[in-house]
């Protein structure tokens, strides 16, 4: 079985990795990370989500989330995807910040024995491309992809690109 992440779903594709490498066959982790930020900018963001709920992350994730100019060549996609983040359970989504703010594998990417693919846009900065570098560094054999007009939605952003990208990974894997 291989599995795809994007963002906190790569960092369940590192932690099956490391967990269940008996069961896995290989990860992509897209726009992600070995650690995501630090645990108090979590605890502060599940805190503000909790009172006020997750239409007060819109905004700033539209700026995160997207390269320059992909909101205005695509609002279709765009709003979409932000429109489900505003209709997200804000008690989940603090859960998940809560738990992106304990989550770092950094220490133990080495260990990792199956295949990695890395996929990353230019102008994350969540995640930027160094994370994925971080990734193939510490894992023997990892591939590392980057898109130059993309930022922290590869999959939206380049679908095209993202699915040649793992398409190639599974191939290059079996």
């Amino acid at each position: 079985m291989f599995f795809a992440g994007v963002s906190l779903n790569g960092c369940v594709a590192l932690q099956l990795a490391l967990d269940h490498a008996d069961e896995i066959a290989g990860v992509a982790v897209i726009c992600s990370a070995a650690k995501i930020g630090e645990p108090q900018a979590w605890r502060e963001r599940a805190e503000l989500v909790e009172r006020a709920g997750t239409p007060t992350m819109v905004a700033g994730s539209a700026e995160r989330w997207f390269a320059p100019g992909f909101i205005e060549r695509h609002p279709e996609r765009a709003t979409a995807l932000l429109h489900t983040l505003q209709e997200a359970d804000r008690h989940s989504y603090a859960r998940l910040c809560e738990a992106l703010g304990d989550f770092d594998v950094r220490a133990r990417l080495a260990t990792i024995t199956v295949p990695v693919l890395t996929v990353h846009g230019a102008h994350d900065t969540v995640t930027p491309p160094a994370a994925g570098d971080e990734i193939a560094a510490a894992v023997l054999g990892a591939t590392v992809v980057a898109f130059d007009d993309a930022a922290h939605q590869a999959p939206l952003e380049q679908p095209e690109a993202t699915a040649e990208a793992l398409r190639a990974f599974l191939a290059g894997a079996r």
